[in-house]
């Protein structure tokens, strides 16, 4: 398909050839998220009833633009609406617009009655993103239940990973590393198995907060994910004494990591029980995401 001089993809499954040029062009984007990566998607349709699209739009042969869209479907069928989460992802801010222009083409010839995406952008990044999503036909949904749209970010331009501690700002954190070390505390990267102790301590968490857990066919797919993709998904795991206290999900992309989730056991310590993981992560990224967010609020289309 093309539109507006961009030839565009769009499909259940791409090709090897588009799935390759798909994951390298979202992780090697200045602002992208885990969530509009290939493999987040299988996880999320492993674990819920979702169908993901991925598209691509190209202009001479590169690639200026790309989303994991998701439907809800099930059993064969597929609502007429869609939403990007934290998509699309675009190399160049000022192509936004054509980018969100061809992909509302794209979702209204599927059949798509309703299109909500959320630009990921940052900095200067920002008010272009907002000015094109105004130009394409987005309006602004967002209200105070919605997903969050602001994220703290925390630059790692050191000279060495212990550096990241040093400082008086720092103090308080190192005094708690300190007290976790003395208190017998350790901290190890998990792998795949370990996916089964970040899954019954998240449980355990949520059920005192009478909330419901993930689907165990997403924490299935994520133990894959971990074991598969090892420079993208790290697993950090605190213990004393045998006895798992806590339990933490990171997703790169490209030299962004974010904080996905956490849980810690529900007993009592003298110590904090994820600050020995929170060192382990901030010393293997450049850059971090503290929380789990965007910046944009969401929209959706009116074009449609």
């Amino acid at each position: 398909m093309e539109h507006r001089g961009l030839d565009l993809a769009w499909a259940t499954r791409l090709p090897d050839e588009d799935a390759s040029a798909f994951d390298a062009f979202v992780a090697g984007a200045r602002i992208a998220h885990y969530s509009q990566t290939a493999t987040w998607a299988r996880i999320t349709a492993a674990g819920y009833p979702m169908v993901p699209r991925y598209f691509l739009a190209r202009d001479r042969g590169e690639v200026v633009g790309a989303a994991v869209v998701l439907r809800p479907g099930f059993r064969g069928f597929s609502a007429p609406v869609a939403w990007v989460e934290r998509g699309p992802v675009v190399a160049d801010p000022g192509r936004m617009e054509d980018v969100l222009v061809a992909l509302t083409a794209c979702a209204r010839r599927r059949g798509n009655l309703y299109l909500r995406v959320m630009p990921y952008a940052a900095d200067e990044g920002i008010a272009d993103a907002t000015r094109a999503l105004a130009a394409a036909g987005f309006r602004d949904v967002h209200k105070n239940s919605s997903t969050h749209a602001a994220s703290l970010r925390l630059p790692l331009e050191v000279p060495t990973a212990d550096a990241i501690f040093a400082g008086p700002e720092h103090r308080k954190f190192r005094q708690k590393l300190s007290l976790a070390t003395r208190e017998g505390a350790v901290v190890r990267r998990g792998g795949a198995a370990d996916v089964a102790t970040l899954a019954g301590l998240y449980g355990a968490l949520m059920k005192v907060q009478g909330q419901g857990t993930r689907p165990t066919a997403w924490f299935r797919a994520l133990a894959e994910a971990v074991r598969a993709e090892p420079d993208r998904y790290a697993l950090f795991v605190t213990e004393k004494d045998g006895e798992a206290l806590c339990a933490t999900l990171v997703v790169r992309c490209g030299a962004v990591a974010t904080y996905v989730m956490g849980a810690a056991s529900l007993g009592r310590a003298t110590f904090s029980k994820a600050v020995l993981s929170m060192a382990e992560i901030k010393k293997m990224t450049q850059e971090m995401l503290i929380k789990n967010r965007a910046y944009l609020p969401q929209f959706k289309s009116v074009t449609i």
